[in-house]
């Protein structure tokens, strides 16, 4: 490579010795030679260091970034890399997925043809072992709006489908380091409220997603998690109310994910705070004080467990449908038929 890299593909690792190996050859066999590589390692074992040292060795294309005294985990690993590149445009890809060979020269030429586009959108297919032995993908295109989709906790897309330039990025603030879970979400849906920064899908299916039977899609729903959503929740209602998008259709969405969220908690024997965080939806302006009076009644009697089917109906019957919280028709076909079939 001579000059700057075009592109710099991000990758946090931590073990998984047998993907990252897979993942680094599927960036080194680029069509492209403008790129470079950031492994950004979390503390991994002794195999791993030794599979990122034998790559970064023999491809001058490749770094290594330790974590040194920042804190440990994925997102804090994508800020270091993204701190760190030297391209124009960046990608972050998850050690265990992978790209197609000409992933990285489409993205750039598609996004350098089209310079109003802060970040654009790929697609993927889903694989278990090797590409091919699903017909499922993951990020499918469909007619719903994306941001209601997310609002929705349907993914349209993940780490890896945006191409970012990197002053957009910027602008964003990167991804919080403090979430154990919903990071993909929380750094997605602030891109698409912000209001100056555009977005497009190109259409093109680039790259691999692994798909890992027995991890959840919604994410994790531990105590802490779910403790944790309350900040991630009043972000997106405060960006919402920057954009002035109270009142409209993603607010009502928002809203049942409030709810959502503070069911999952009440369930688990933590009526006050799951109250607690059903009233910040009410200081946001998300909910109506009827709405806000059922749902704290609700949320009181959810550790009862043999009421909860008589407290859900009752929410689906008084209740807006889009407080329901419902999956999206995507969603619910995703998995279920052939790729070819969604499109």
């Amino acid at each position: 490579m001579k000059g700057a890299p075009e592109v710099s593909v991000i990758i946090p690792v931590k073990g998984r010795a047998q993907y990252v190996h897979d993942v680094v050859r599927s960036v080194q066999r680029q069509s492209m030679d403008a790129f470079e590589l950031l492994l950004c390692d979390d503390d991994s074992d002794a195999r791993t260091l030794d599979t990122m040292r034998a790559a970064a060795r023999d491809d001058v294309r490749i770094r290594i970034l330790p974590r040194g005294a920042r804190p440990p985990g994925g997102s804090a690993r994508r800020n270091d890399g993204a701190l760190a590149a030297h391209g124009r445009y960046l990608v972050f890809l998850d050690s265990d997925d992978l790209l197609r060979a000409d992933c990285l020269r489409d993205r750039i030429a598609w996004l350098d043809a089209r310079p109003d586009v802060g970040f654009a959108i790929s697609e993927c297919r889903v694989f278990e072992h090797v590409p091919g032995d699903t017909p499922y993908a993951f990020n499918v295109v469909s007619t719903e709006n994306d941001l209601e989709r997310f609002l929705r906790h349907d993914f349209p897309w993940q780490t890896a489908a945006p191409t970012w330039r990197a002053d957009a990025f910027a602008k964003m603030g990167g991804w919080d380091e403090t979430l154990p879970s919903w990071q993909d979400w929380d750094l997605h849906v602030r891109a698409l409220v912000t209001d100056d920064l555009a977005y497009a899908r190109t259409g093109a299916v680039d790259y691999f997603y692994r798909r890992t039977r027995g991890v959840a899609l919604e994410g994790y729903a531990g105590l802490e998690h779910l403790h944790r959503r309350r900040g991630v929740l009043a972000k997106i209602a405060t960006r919402l109310d920057t954009a002035r998008q109270l009142g409209t259709r993603a607010a009502v969405l928002l809203a049942g994910l409030y709810f959502d969220v503070a069911w999952r908690l009440a369930c688990a024997g933590f009526a006050d705070e799951a109250v607690t965080l059903w009233n910040d939806a009410a200081v946001h302006g998300l909910v109506r004080a009827r709405e806000l009076r059922e749902g704290e009644v609700m949320l009181r009697l959810a550790h009862r467990e043999p009421l909860r089917p008589l407290l859900l109906r009752y929410r689906f019957w008084r209740w807006d449908a889009d407080l329901h919280h419902t999956p999206s028709k995507t969603l619910l076909r995703a998995w279920a038929l052939p790729y070819d079939v969604l499109r």
